[in-house]
């Protein structure tokens, strides 16, 4: 019975966050008074969103994204950037890996590196 209701009230997580988040923006947008304050916005929610699928998929993100003696990911505040930089400078990405930090190389440059400090 307790595995139903946890269940339950995971997938009304899953789907109260879809819906209510645009309905956030626009709040949030109205009380800023301005579309350009919302890039913090943005980038604030991406980051928590990031570090909490960093601790949550982290067995699904080391077994793609790494080779065996890689630096694993954990759930321990970085992102999933964070971990894929670090490997990337040990050399210890697979290759999906080394294709998904050049994905987000292309939509900003060295974006895994600079996210080992957070220096965006």
């Amino acid at each position: 019975m307790k595995l139903v209701i946890n269940f339950l009230l995971f997938l009304i997580a899953v789907i109260l966050f879809p819906l209510l988040t645009p309905l956030n923006v626009v709040i949030v947008t109205i009380q800023k008074k301005s579309i350009k304050a919302m890039s913090g916005y943005f980038l604030d929610t991406a980051r928590r969103i990031d570090v909490y699928g960093c601790g949550e998929f982290r067995a699904l993100l080391n077994l793609v994204f790494i080779t065996k003696n890689g630096i694993t990911f954990k759930s321990d505040g970085h992102t999933i950037s964070h971990f894929l930089g670090v490997n990337q400078l040990a050399g210890s990405l697979s290759v999906f890996g080394r294709m998904f930090t050049k994905f987000l190389s292309l939509l900003d440059k060295n974006h895994c590196v600079r996210a080992i400090d957070n220096s965006f």
